[in-house]
């Protein structure tokens, strides 16, 4: 009895059972020839389209994935799996409000799809569509309320939010679930520190420590939380141990040496600074931070020294300039100090900084006002809202006899760093000035 040939379905099937197989022993080239093949048998069959589709997605030719997946959904428009994959293809071709709109899709065909629920929500969130997103997140740990990472990234949206309580309560929730997941600890760190809870902050940065007992950033945000509460040691013990993990780390023997300066340690600041020196580190930044700790000894020559190194290493550094001014100025050498502030200008016309130092030191030594009324000026179109600057403002005025004006410039200044004990100051002198001359 004669054998009948087979038919067309049948060649198509065998052409994709072959596809797959092709696919899974890892020869992609192989199993697009077969898909294709299938399809020059059986144009109308969606998942021999989606699946000819992913390979072309696989191997980065995202256009004719695109058209694959289109022609599948078509052909089937209550099938989510090639709205999905083409989902997928836009967001490739950063095409991002086309595949918002193939996941909305997805989900209104299927509301329990948890898959397109999270990449719809992950979407939204790189195109910065906040509020949109966190609705979406809300409903996936309504779904999944055993997920760690949902919660996560909810935690990490209502942060971005601003909603720092609510954030809060979903990184408590990844912790009670996953007791050694670092980033919520991390997390929550951040988010205390926000909230000025700096015991809670010190607590979680503590916890995620023990869990990573590498991780840097954890050290470097607890050297800043101890000096804070004014535990300098445990401080200082976070950036010794910071150095012990990479001896070149001249960000944290700088951090470390700030704590000393601020704490008026400046010898001590010295010592660690001089540490990276052993190391034979050369850099700019070093070398200002050991002319600023020598320097708080305004008698000590090392101070002009090592500032001089930063400057010949950096000439254009209109950042050493004005340290060098600075220094220039603690001790009395101001025709100096007045270059290096005008250099420092020339070379960066936006260093707020430096016109309200020359303006303020114009101010102390009451001459020059007039320039310096419009140096403070320029200071406070770049900060208009530093205290700082406008105390800075009102003194000029004081020191000109504009005691009215001063006060106005005073009075705001001290709304703003209500604490200055400077400002505080120059704040009495003008009410009592004021009071004398009615």
């Amino acid at each position: 009895m004669k054998r009948s040939a087979p038919d067309a379905s049948s060649k198509a099937l065998a052409h994709y059972a072959m596809g797959i197989i092709c696919d899974n022993e890892g020869r992609p080239d192989e199993a697009v020839r077969e898909y294709k093949a299938a399809l020059a048998l059986e144009p109308k069959v969606s998942y021999l389209h989606s699946r000819l589709g992913a390979d072309f997605f696989l191997a980065k030719d995202i256009n004719k994935a695109v058209e694959e997946f289109k022609a599948a959904k078509s052909l089937d428009p209550n099938d989510t799996k090639p709205r999905f994959l083409l989902a997928l293809a836009y967001t490739a071709l950063n095409k991002y409000d086309l595949a918002q709109k193939e996941y909305e899709d997805v989900v209104r065909l299927n509301p329990n799809d948890i898959a397109a629920l999270g990449s719809l929500a992950d979407l939204l969130v790189v195109q910065e569509k906040m509020t949109d997103a966190v609705g979406i997140y809300e409903k996936l740990v309504e779904k999944e309320k055993s997920s760690s990472l949902l919660y996560f990234n909810l935690g990490v949206i209502y942060s971005r939010l601003g909603k720092l309580d609510q954030a809060v309560a979903m990184l408590n929730k990844v912790t009670a679930l996953e007791p050694d997941y670092l980033e919520a600890y991390i997390g929550l760190g951040v988010l205390c520190e926000m909230k000025k809870d700096l015991p809670g902050a010190i607590s979680n940065f503590e916890k995620a420590l023990r869990i990573d007992p590498l991780n840097i950033k954890a050290y470097y945000s607890l050297g800043n939380l101890y000096y804070r509460v004014k535990r300098i040691d445990d401080a200082s013990h976070q950036y010794e141990l910071l150095v012990k993990l990479n001896p070149k780390d001249l960000e944290a023997y700088i951090q470390w040496s700030g704590i000393y300066i601020r704490d008026k340690r400046p010898k001590e600041a010295a010592a660690v600074l001089n540490r990276v020196l052993s190391e034979g580190i050369k850099d700019t930044s070093l070398y200002l931070a050991l002319g600023y700790a020598y320097g708080a000894d305004s008698r000590d020559a090392d101070a002009l020294k090592y500032y001089r190194m930063a400057l010949e290493m950096s000439p254009d550094s209109a950042l050493v300039r004005f340290h060098l001014g600075a220094y220039y100025d603690k001790i009395k050498e101001r025709p100096l100090a007045v270059s290096e502030f005008r250099e420092a200008i020339r070379l960066d016309p936006k260093f707020s900084d430096a016109y309200n130092y020359l303006g303020y030191m114009y101010a102390e030594e009451g001459s020059n006002l007039n320039e310096a009324v419009v140096l403070i000026k320029k200071a406070l179109e770049l900060e208009p809202a530093n205290g700082a600057y406008i105390d800075s403002l009102g003194w000029v005025y004081f020191q000109d006899g504009k005691f009215s004006e001063a006060l106005v410039e005073l009075e705001k200044a001290a709304k703003l760093e209500p604490s200055d004990p400077e400002i505080k100051e120059h704040l009495k002198r003008a009410k009592e000035k004021l009071k004398k001359k009615k």
